[in-house]
């Protein structure tokens, strides 16, 4: 079982990625995540899956193009043994070109 210090500093590099999605300094995410990420988009045979840090970087500013509004508010965060989960909600007006 991972220590109450180690699940509360994944839960807080989660957070950092939240608040990258929020509009912080993408670079942050090099702090916090790791360099071979990868990330499962859905739906998955539309959206495909991407892989590497600047891949994740690259969806990242396309989808802030679309939404650059957009909000993401975690509600609860829980850390057990070596995953982490969220529960959130995120949104926000498109941009309508």
């Amino acid at each position: 079982m991972a220590s109450e210090t180690i699940l509360e500093e994944s839960k807080q590099a989660v957070q950092q990625i939240f608040d990258v999605w929020d509009g912080d300094d993408e670079d942050a995410l090099d702090d916090v995540m790791a360099e071979d990420v990868i990330l499962h988009g859905h739906p998955e045979e539309v959206v495909g899956t991407s892989r590497g840090r600047d891949a994740y970087k690259d969806n990242l500013r396309m989808i802030r193009t679309g939404f650059p509004d957009l909000f993401f508010e975690a509600h609860q965060v829980v850390a057990e043994d070596d995953k982490v989960m969220a529960y959130c909600t995120f949104g926000g007006p498109t941009k309508v070109n």
